[in-house]
């Protein structure tokens, strides 16, 4: 079980941080606003309650802004589900579906495909925007329209695993200023499925660093 769960958060793991490393490479080199940028990236580690009509779910993952400037951000979100033994992604942005595209079938495709998908990979999954930078408390409204997400359960000591899904998210963030360069922040939001139509409210709270 223990080896199992391992092996499992290592794969997650290793999509995860090459989904955000080549994105940041990619803004950092490519995208024409970067040189205009006086805002920190946030990176954290996120614990989240989302709340349907009939179960409660608890998810872990990263939580990644990347700044555009002192007041907009690029938002990206992975999050994973304990069950069955395993990690499971549960919500991503639209740009990690690059990465799998490109763990998976980048040897049968062509040059165009691959940088197709590695232009995926810097979509973000929406955009937030401090209201008060360089103050100790700080309000973030955030509106990701791309996000991906599922449903991930335990039944009968398998995990169950639905269909991926267009979802949009919406909410508020406020973040406090920690010792060092590190913050702490709760949020607070609903997320739309769109193919379902149902509509959830979830809260979270978050530990990360600002670089």
């Amino acid at each position: 079980m223990i080896s199992a769960l391992r092996n499992s958060f290592l794969k997650s793991l290793l999509a995860t941080c090459l989904c955000l490393s080549v994105s940041t490479a990619w803004s950092r080199n490519y995208l024409p606003f970067r040189g205009y940028s006086n805002g920190d990236t946030h990176i954290g580690f996120i614990v989240r309650n989302d709340f349907l009509p009939n179960n409660t779910f608890k998810t872990y993952g990263l939580r990644v802004q990347y700044p555009l400037n002192e007041h907009w951000y690029l938002d990206y979100d992975y999050h994973f589900i304990v069950a069955g033994n395993g990690l499971h992604f549960s919500h991503m942005p639209l740009c990690a579906m690059g990465v799998k595209y490109l763990l998976l079938y980048t040897p049968m495709i062509n040059d165009g495909w691959a940088y197709s998908a590695l232009l995926m990979m810097v979509i973000p999954e929406g955009v937030s925007y401090k209201i008060n930078p360089g103050k100790k408390i700080q309000y973030i409204p955030y509106f990701n329209p791309l996000g991906l997400d599922r449903l991930v359960f335990e039944r009968e000591g398998q995990a169950v695993k639905k269909p991926w899904g267009f979802a949009c998210n919406m909410g508020l963030e406020i973040q406090s200023d920690l010792p060092g360069n590190f913050y702490a922040a709760a949020d607070a939001g609903i997320t739309y499925n769109y193919a379902s139509a149902k509509t959830a409210f979830g809260a979270g709270i978050t530990i990360g660093i600002k670089r």
